[in-house]
């Protein structure tokens, strides 16, 4: 394995390439949709109205409000568990 495939690897298996990777798809995602804005049919704007994408938008934002709070708890009990099972010691 060539050190670069390895070095890309291990970059793919860090948390924060991953978000950042996932910032900049958004980002891209944003600019992408200013540039094609031209594109898109005006009427279509009348259909899909701003109450529905208010709607989709509260479901996203609850579902990620479920899953960060059973991260956080998760967290939790695992440092409680680590904590309760092991004593500090001293070299």
């Amino acid at each position: 394995m060539s050190r670069l495939r390895w070095l890309i690897i291990e970059l793919g298996r860090r948390l924060w390439v991953r978000a950042t990777l996932f910032a900049v798809a958004g980002i891209l995602t944003a600019v992408a949709g200013i540039a094609l804005a031209p594109l898109i049919p005006a009427d279509w704007s009348g259909r899909i109205g701003a109450a529905s994408i208010g709607n989709v938008l509260q479901i996203l934002a609850s579902s990620m409000l479920a899953v960060a709070t059973f991260s956080l708890a998760t967290r939790v009990s695992a440092y409680a568990a680590a904590s309760s099972a092991t004593t500090p010691r001293v070299a």
